[in-house]
């Protein structure tokens, strides 16, 4: 178990429901430690963006705990989507830099697997559709 005095992020039980639509986030449990640099993967339409909203205060959430409780964090939607592989490392680079050099956080959505092995935490979202499911 994470220890929570070290974590930037802390979710338990967080549900979010558009108003129109199918669409359903639940995240049981979700914790990061200050410092990680964490990337958010699985297809489109399964929250990554959302939860990127919930936790920039965007839009509020059904029910749980959104807890951020020490910034500075950097939350990043596709911040390497469209670019060329120079640029793409480049920004890649340059956030990472800022973590390290800040002590900050990094929460990056990404459907770029081969940005990966850059991170300290995948956080893969088929994860919490199959709790869900489950």
């Amino acid at each position: 178990m994470t220890d929570t005095m070290h974590a930037v992020i802390v979710i338990e039980n967080l549900t979010f429901q558009y108003r129109d639509g199918d669409f359903h986030l639940h995240i049981p449990k979700l914790e990061v430690d200050a410092g990680t640099k964490a990337a958010l993967i699985e297809p489109s339409g399964s929250g990554k963006t959302t939860l990127i909203h919930l936790l920039a205060g965007i839009v509020p959430a059904v029910g749980g705990q959104v807890m951020v409780t020490r910034p500075p964090l950097l939350l990043a939607d596709e911040p390497t989507g469209n670019l060329d592989p120079a640029n793409k490392s480049h920004i890649l680079q340059r956030l990472f830099q800022y973590v390290d050099d800040h002590g900050a956080t990094l929460v990056a959505v990404t459907h770029d697997h081969g940005l990966l092995s850059g991170f300290d935490r995948v956080i893969d979202f088929q994860a919490f559709h199959r709790q869900q499911r489950g």
